[in-house]
């Protein structure tokens, strides 16, 4: 027999058909409200800043999603079991399976990929819309809150794509171009990870908080403190 056409049993029974709903209505959810909002920001009253301040607020959010990414990573990678009631199936199931199938990742779909990330993302957009914003009087604060807001979403949503394209065997000439000039995870960086024991460069949006995160000890000294804390002992689960 050819073992190569059957398929490897996934991690904690795989992906469930009621996760596949959920994160169906997650993507859909995130780009109709997040069109929405950026429709209604069209209609603000014109001002010279607005672009610079903009721009800022962006890669700030960009920063922020690659933190966010590092942190869901590692804890997911480190803490807990598959078995972990809510988070186990949804979230570090999927961490754990790509350790032992990095390849994985390029049998998922579009709502595979990114529908986890898309239901989360609705929470910054919600904090976004509910702060006050007067599109006839904006100021420097509550613009970049919006854009900022709506920037993390973003690229909260796009982090998984960026990791999936990391492990791509081909990508468009556009993303291999992205990901030579750094504006997403590039393979080499992400590379680093995936050697055993999968304990360095968590980011997985563009990666560009690590070497800061690296350089401090970050997660190192985040362990240690926790372990202090609760006698848990860091990486204590199976696959």
């Amino acid at each position: 027999m050819n073992t190569e056409t059957v398929p490897r049993e996934r991690i904690g029974g795989g992906y469930s058909r009621s996760q596949r709903l959920v994160e169906t209505a997650g993507v859909v959810s995130f780009f109709v409200v997040e069109a929405l909002m950026i429709a209604r920001l069209t209609r603000v009253a014109h001002a010279w800043w607005l672009g610079p301040v903009g721009v800022c607020a962006f890669v700030l959010a960009a920063l922020l999603a690659d933190l966010i990414s590092g942190l869901v990573h590692w804890g997911c990678d480190t803490w807990g079991r598959v078995e972990t009631p809510v988070l186990g199936k949804a979230f570090i199931r999927q961490f754990r399976e790509h350790h032992v199938d990095p390849d994985e990742i390029n049998r998922h779909d579009f709502v595979e990929t990114n529908g986890t990330n898309a239901a989360l993302a609705i929470l910054p957009l919600a904090v976004t819309g509910s702060l006050a914003f007067d599109l006839a009087h904006p100021t420097v604060v509550s613009w970049g809150l919006q854009i900022g807001g709506m920037g993390t979403a973003f690229f909260v949503t796009f982090t998984s794509q960026a990791h999936k394209w990391a492990h791509a065997p081909s990508v468009h000439p556009v993303v291999a171009w992205m990901q030579r000039h750094g504006l997403v995870l590039s393979r080499a960086h992400h590379d680093v990870h995936h050697l055993a024991p999968h304990e360095h460069n968590y980011a997985i949006t563009g990666g560009w908080v690590d070497a800061v995160l690296e350089r401090v000890g970050f997660f190192r000294r985040f362990e240690a403190l926790i372990t202090k804390l609760t006698g848990i002992p860091p990486r204590l689960h199976g696959p």
